[in-house]
């Protein structure tokens, strides 16, 4: 166990450890994006991409096809639609 030499350092310790589990919780929320856009209309082989900027942050990738939204790990394919949000702006959109 680290021996904390102060309040500020105890505190650089507990946000390092909340960045190194940020992006596993924030793809976990990522995962539930095919649920959420099950009743938008697109055709199929469109392609969205949300990106989250910061050493926390990634990018996810959302294909249309027949049979609904699903997540895929990468694409070389034009996307209809690419988002970029800060990790302040994910962890307000995550809260609310």
């Amino acid at each position: 166990m680290p021996i904390w030499n102060s309040y500020s350092s105890f505190l650089w310790s507990i946000w390092r450890l909340c960045l190194l589990l940020y992006h596993p919780v924030l793809d976990c929320f990522m995962r539930g994006l095919p649920h959420l856009y099950r009743d938008v209309g697109a055709p199929v082989g469109t392609l969205l991409l949300l990106e989250i900027s910061g050493e926390c942050g990634g990018r996810w990738f959302l294909s249309k096809e027949v049979t609904g939204w699903h997540l895929v790990k990468s694409s070389d394919e034009e996307f209809a639609s690419d988002d970029t949000a800060g990790v302040g702006l994910a962890y307000f959109y995550q809260r609310h």
